[in-house]
């Protein structure tokens, strides 16, 4: 994805200008992953109020000390860019993704992990910029999270298309009964369902 926004711009001339340095030559990864409209690149002006500014994460490689990189991460200035709230967080790839998705993608996905996670959570480790990964530790975890297996997106889109037969005649069913409110209600949802197969259809999370 490219880096068109102005917070994922923010996070990595943070990243390089500003922690980079203070890491002399231990060894990392760093991105932008996570929460925030800043990830997928819809941040704003509007984003600005609420728990905007420079931020990154640091993935360590297994075993690393990092006591160490955040005594250094102690001498970042108090503001950067005019910023006065950045944040720092160093974890590892495995923690991090096993954190947010309950499993880490580097040994595998199961079925019921395919499953059971909404796909706003693959959107937010796959779609963020990776500002530095030179042993691969995030690009092979987000190769992984690319998209479905394919026969687990043939029975998403089959599912999807059932509950949408299940469902579409009541529409009228409703509205003929009077129940205005019900049949706009089932409308919604049907059209929510529809958006949601369009996702499918075209592979993006």
């Amino acid at each position: 994805m490219a880096e068109d926004s102005p917070g994922q711009r923010l996070a990595r001339r943070f990243y390089e200008r500003s922690v980079a340095p203070l890491l002399a030559d231990v060894p990392h990864a760093a991105a932008l992953l996570g929460d925030g409209s800043e990830v997928l690149g819809y941040d704003d002006g509007v984003s600005l109020d609420h728990d905007f500014g420079p931020r990154v994460q640091l993935f360590l490689a297994p075993g690393t000390d990092p006591g160490p990189v955040r005594a250094a991460l102690a001498g970042l200035p108090a503001r950067f860019e005019g910023w006065p709230d950045h944040r720092v967080e160093v974890t590892t790839a495995s923690d991090f993704f096993t954190g947010t998705l309950g499993v880490d993608p580097d040994g595998g996905m199961s079925l019921a992990d395919w499953l059971l996670t909404p796909t706003q959570r693959f959107a937010t480790l796959t779609a963020g910029p990776v500002f530095h990964d030179p042993a691969g530790a995030l690009a092979r975890r987000r190769a992984v999270l690319g998209w479905y297996p394919d026969d687990v997106w043939r029975y998403l889109l089959a599912a999807g298309w059932l509950r949408i037969g299940q469902e579409q005649a009541f529409v009228g069913r409703t509205g003929g009964t009077g129940d205005e409110l019900g049949s706009a209600i089932l409308a919604a949802r049907l059209a929510r369902d529809l958006i949601r197969l369009t996702f499918l259809v075209e592979r993006r999370w």
